[in-house]
């Protein structure tokens, strides 16, 4: 059979990827499947071309997304056998209940577990890996949990996540590459969400086992294997598209009027709103975790902020220095306002009158090491380069904590410590997760940096002071 079609204007939207935000590869992948299962061809394969839409990350979805994708499937003259529109819905969001006997089956096996680290432990674990120079990944805390206390928490109601027990390379043929595997050991990653929701890589294998898919096209996302680095739409950076995003942080040269654009400058006009409309106390301003902003423990924008282009800049290298994945660039500004804003002493005080007695003394100590490493790094030298690094800023630190080690029962009761104070000194509570001290001060620069570890001193010492 033939198939002729008349040549047609652009449409003015591209194609909806499986986040359903904006994107040429679902058209790709469209095109792909239609023509490979044209009349004729599935006679003799047997395939069928099905839509499937991908919604399991519900804060990244597009209302619209799923209409525009149709409308423009439709403009290429694409027919499906199957998808939402044709036989009913067929979005992971619709059958919640069909992936949970599929975990619970893993869980029963050994192969998973329940997780029932909170995101703080999470993000001391990142600070502490990044200060060693160690792995981020997550470290397997729960592994060690009971089938029967596991199942006893969750019962009880304890927020928890399920994770797919890693810790070994998983090989798999491909049709175009042959056999790959991993050089890296595979992580313990999350298969259901704390809100009962699987991710992508959980419902979409199942999904895949249940409707007997035979073949699995993809991308091949490393940039190792994309030509020249691809060109995307711009206002997708705006929801973080992180491979392409990561890639303009790293490289701002290669497209810097759209890294502006699209993020600098929006960034920066999101933090001068955000200081003038966070002092009305009764508004709240939450992150896409739902981390919530106060803006009483924060006090007047840092140096950095003084002019537009030195805010462009500054946010520039938090970006490029950040590990974390969020859902939105302003995700950075919420959940690290320590970067954005320097400490009130009444957040100093508050911090300190929390502590023990026996925390102050020892905070007050470990504040007294680190200054003393840090500041002939703070001396400028025109001659040569600055000192003030994040290398050179860990060294001091670590070369502190062991100043102090022969005072605690080890080794890592000196480093906890010393990262407590530290975490105190740069944002006035020792409680709450925080970036390593050493990317918090390198960024923060010498003049603030220094600044803070005087005032929390002074208000450890105002807290030791008898009243």
């Amino acid at each position: 059979m033939r198939s002729e079609a008349r040549a047609r204007p652009l449409p003015k939207t591209p194609f909806p990827n499986k986040t359903l935000s904006a994107s040429d590869n679902v058209g790709r992948w469209a095109l792909g499947a239609g023509l490979a299962c044209r009349p004729g061809i599935p006679k003799a394969t047997g395939g069928q071309f099905i839509i499937r839409v991908e919604d399991t990350d519900r804060l990244r979805i597009v209302q619209d997304a799923e209409q525009r994708l149709f409308r423009d499937l439709k403009w290429a003259q694409l027919q499906w056998d199957e998808g939402p529109d044709v036989g009913g819905r067929m979005g992971h969001i619709n059958k919640l209940d069909k992936y949970r006997p599929f975990a619970d089956q893993l869980l029963e096996s050994g192969q998973a577990y329940r997780c029932f680290c909170t995101a703080a432990d999470l993000e001391k674990h990142k600070e502490l890996a990044a200060a060693q120079n160690q792995t981020t990944q997550y470290p397997g805390t729960c592994r060690s949990i009971s089938a029967d206390e596991s199942a006893d928490r969750a019962a009880k109601g304890e927020t928890h996540i399920i994770r797919f027990k890693g810790g070994s390379t998983f090989p798999f043929v491909d049709r175009v590459y042959g056999r790959y595997e991993k050089k890296e050991v595979e992580d313990d990653f999350i298969l259901i969400k704390s809100d009962g929701f699987p991710t992508y890589h959980f419902a979409n294998v199942i999904d895949d086992h249940l409707m007997e898919i035979t073949h699995v096209i993809r991308g091949a996302f490393s940039f190792k294997f994309t030509k020249g680095n691809i060109k995307v739409n711009p206002q997708k950076l705006d929801s973080f598209q992180h491979k392409h995003a990561e890639h303009l942080f790293q490289n701002p040269d290669t497209n810097y009027a759209v890294l502006r654009e699209s993020i600098l400058a929006p960034t920066v006009e999101f933090v001068q709103t955000l200081d003038r409309s966070a002092k009305d106390p009764t508004q709240e301003i939450k992150s896409s975790s739902g981390a919530v902003f106060d803006r009483s423990q924060h006090a007047d924008l840092v140096a950095q902020f003084v002019t537009e282009e030195s805010a462009e800049a500054y946010l520039l290298a938090v970006f490029k220095a950040n590990t974390t994945r969020y859902g939105h660039h302003t995700d950075v500004v919420i959940e690290n306002p320590q970067l954005i804003w320097t400490v009130p002493t009444s957040a100093y005080d508050a911090g300190a009158a929390s502590l023990s007695k026996a925390q102050v003394s020892d905070f007050a100590a470990a504040l007294v090491a680190v200054e003393s490493l840090l500041h002939p790094l703070a001396v400028t030298d025109p001659a040569s380069p600055s000192q003030w690094t994040q290398k050179e800023l860990q060294q001091a630190i670590t070369a502190a904590i062991a100043t102090l080690a022969t005072q605690y029962p080890s080794p890592e009761a000196a480093r906890d410590t010393v990262y407590a104070a530290l975490r105190f000194a740069s944002m006035g509570a020792a409680d709450r997760a925080s970036k390593p001290a050493s990317l918090v001060f390198c960024l923060l620069g010498p003049e603030e940096s220094l600044k803070r570890l005087g005032n929390a001193a002074k208000a450890l010492a105002r807290a030791g002071t008898p009243s």
